[in-house]
Formats: structure tokens, C-alpha cells, sequence
């Protein structure tokens, strides 16, 4: 069955739920019909933990992840970046801004770093976290990283 991808250009994180909760299309938006998505910054994490728990899901920040392959003067140590996103095994959701804009874009990261994007022209079976920023260019900013577990 294809990956759940993003029909419009607010909607990445309902593909998102739809990725990690296993849920079809209208169940998702039926579940985020109460939440107005329209671009604005950080909105649609609250959605998307909200949704993702009302479905048994929990979405936690993780600023540790991050810290580990940041270098002494705040960049991205690119061996690190590679090595973390390498042995993780679990799920993630990272969030990222390109260019000089505040709306971002989010997509679902599982173990060994694969990226799964709901763009359209992302990769089916997903690609390398490294390899998908490094398509993005150099203009980009990862704005948040959270981990998701499945509520018992």
C-alpha cells in the first residue's frame, strides 16, 4: 500500500499521523476537523500530539537527540548528525523550516534515520535523513525533534 502523502500544502502533518497511526485519510482529517492548520508556527505539533494521543500515540520533545551531533560553535556536526541518526530505533517526528520562512514541514523518522516525507516527490520507500536534508540544500532549519511511543 503507497504512503500516506500530503494533498495540499498545509496538510504534511496529517500524512504524518496517518504514517505513524496507521489511519486512512478520512479518519485522519475527521480527526483534526476541530484544528484550524493554516500555517501558523508550532500549531500543528500541538494538533499532531493531540491527535496522536487521542489514537494511542505519544509525542515527546527530544532535545537531547539534537545535542548529540551539534558541534561546539552550534552547527551540525555532519559525522555525528550521520551516527546518531544511524543507530536510532524508534520513531520521530522532526520538524523544519526552509528558507527564511516560519512554517515548516514535518515528516516521520524510523529506525536507522529513514525518512519517510509526505511530500509527493519524496521517495517511496523512504531515504536516509542525511540524504533528505542534504537534497534540501543548506537552506534549511530543524525546528524541533520529538520521539512517539505507543501508549499502552
Amino acid at each position: 500500500m503507497p504512503r500516506p502523502r500530503q494533498t495540499a500544502i498545509d496538510d504534511c502533518v496529517v500524512a504524518v499521523f496517518r504514517e505513524i497511526a496507521s489511519l486512512d485519510e478520512d479518519t485522519a482529517r475527521e480527526r483534526f476537523g476541530q484544528y484550524k492548520i493554516a500555517g501558523q508556527p508550532g500549531y500543528s505539533s500541538i494538533a499532531l500530539s493531540s491527535c496522536l494521543t487521542s489514537a494511542g500515540w505519544m509525542l515527546q520533545k527530544d532535545e537531547c537527540l539534537a545535542e548529540r551531533y551539534r558541534a561546539l560553535d552550534g552547527t551540525v556536526d555532519r559525522v555525528a548528525f550521520k551516527t546518531v541518526w544511524s543507530g536510532f530505533r524508534d520513531i520521530a517526528v522532526v520538524g523544519y523550516t526552509k528558507g527564511d520562512t516560519d512554517i515548516g514541514h514535518m515528516v516521520v523518522v524510523r529506525s536507522g534515520g529513514i525518512v519517510f516525507d509526505p511530500a509527493p516527490p519524496a521517495p517511496e520507500d523512504g531515504e536516509f535523513i542525511w540524504d533528505h536534508f542534504k537534497r534540501l540544500g543548506n537552506n534549511f532549519l530543524i525546528t524541533e525533534i520529538s520521539t512517539v511511543e505507543q501508549l499502552l
